[in-house]
C-alpha cells in the first residue's frame, strides 16, 4: 500500500513539474509578443510545442559571423560576374570600331572586366578561408543541452490589417526564467545563413 501510495504522489509530482513548466513557457511567451506584437489585441495563439534546447551550429556566433561574411563574398561576387558580363557585351560592340572613342572605350570596358574578374576571384578565395573556418569551429563544437525550447504559432493582424500566421522559436534557460535566444523561423535571413553553413559543412576540404 505504502508503494502505492508513492507511486501516485511521484505521478502527480511529474504531472505538476510539467504544467507547471508549460505555464512558465506559455507566460514568457505571452510578456514577449505582448511587448513586440504590432497588434496584440489579434493574437491568437495556435499550437506550442515544448522540447529540450541543446546547443546548435546554427545559433553559435562565430560560425554565423562567418556565415554572414561569405553571404557578403557571395554578393560581391556576383556583382563584379555581372559586371564582367557587361564589360564584355560592351567589348563586343565596340571591338571592330576604328574611331578613338570606340576604341576608348572598348579598352575602358576591357580594364573593367579585367578588374572585376580579379575581384571576383578574391572574393571566392576569402569565401573558400571562411568556409574552412566553418568546418574547423563545427569540428571542436559540443552539442550540449542548454534548456528548454517551444516552437509557437500563432496568428496575428500584420500593419496592413491582415491576418497573418507567425513560427518562432524561443529557447529558455534551465530555470525558465528568461528567453534566452529567439528566432522567426520564416526570416529569409536567417535560412540563407543556414544554406551557408550547410554548403560550407558539405564542401570539400
Amino acid at each position: 500500500m505504502k508503494h502505492k501510495h508513492s507511486l501516485i504522489l511521484s505521478i502527480l509530482f511529474l504531472l505538476l513539474s510539467c504544467q507547471s513548466k508549460v505555464q512558465k513557457i506559455e507566460k514568457l511567451i505571452y510578456d514577449d509578443l505582448y511587448r513586440t506584437m504590432y497588434d496584440f489585441s489579434s493574437y491568437e495563439p495556435i499550437e506550442t510545442k515544448i522540447d529540450s534546447a541543446f546547443s546548435s551550429i546554427y545559433r553559435d556566433s562565430l560560425i554565423i559571423i562567418y556565415a554572414y561574411l561569405a553571404k557578403q563574398e557571395t554578393e560581391n561576387i556576383n556583382e563584379c560576374v555581372n559586371n564582367v558580363r557587361q564589360a564584355h557585351s560592351t567589348m563586343e560592340i565596340y571591338f571592330d570600331s576604328r574611331s578613338s572613342s570606340g576604341r576608348l572605350r572598348y579598352d575602358r570596358a576591357r580594364r573593367e572586366a579585367e578588374e572585376n574578374l580579379n575581384k571576383a576571384k578574391e572574393s571566392l578565395d576569402y569565401m573558400k578561408s571562411l568556409y574552412g573556418l566553418m568546418r574547423e569551429r563545427s569540428d571542436t563544437f559540443k552539442k550540449e543541452f542548454i534548456g528548454w525550447q517551444a516552437t509557437h504559432r500563432y496568428r496575428a493582424k500584420t500593419r496592413g490589417g491582415h491576418y497573418a500566421l507567425g513560427d518562432n522559436l524561443y529557447i529558455f534557460d534551465y530555470r525558465l526564467d528568461n528567453i534566452i535566444h529567439k528566432e522567426d523561423l520564416d526570416d529569409e535571413e536567417i535560412q540563407s545563413l543556414r544554406k551557408i553553413i550547410d554548403e560550407a559543412l558539405d564542401s570539400e576540404q
